[in-house]
């Protein structure tokens, strides 16, 4: 993943609870969890604790009992992240389809809709009338023709 963020579904629960709190126990987190409604183990929460730890994303301090875990990397760092990793993975020719996709499950303010529409008439000076297709090798996969195709 970009910047070296690897973060499993499970993972993003236990850092969005991070990333409210600054910092909780592992027996915090797993309270934490059941109100949410997961049913996970305190073996499990701790094992991913473990991982995240390795990964550098959050720090423990072990100096006293209970270990209180806290965030390395801020929220909108780890969002970037994944955004810039899963569009590296797509075409560079779907990439506004997968744009429009997402514009259609998530809930917008109206001052979110006001800062996209002004990045997207910026980006629109200088955008080319087709994405050249960055596949890795010619597949005739992406016999995407630009705006002429309705997939």
């Amino acid at each position: 993943m970009t910047n070296g963020f690897n973060i499993t579904d499970a993972e993003w629960q236990i850092m969005r609870l991070l990333w409210t709190e600054k910092q909780l126990t592992s027996s915090q987190l797993i309270k934490q969890l059941n109100v949410q409604g997961h049913q996970w183990q305190d073996t499990t929460v701790k094992t991913l604790l473990s991982r995240l730890v390795k990964k550098n994303i959050i720090t423990v301090q072990k100096n006293k009992r209970p270990y209180l875990y806290s965030p390395l990397i801020g929220e909108q760092e780890a969002i970037n992240a994944s955004v810039k990793t899963i569009f590296a993975n797509i075409c560079s020719q779907r990439q506004g389809k997968a744009l429009q996709a997402i514009l259609q499950y998530v809930t917008l303010s109206q001052h979110d809709i006001s800062q996209l529409i002004a990045m997207l008439e910026h980006k629109k000076q200088n955008a080319p009338l087709v994405v050249p297709c960055n596949c890795i090798m010619k597949c005739n996969q992406c016999n995407f023709k630009g705006v002429e195709n309705n997939e």
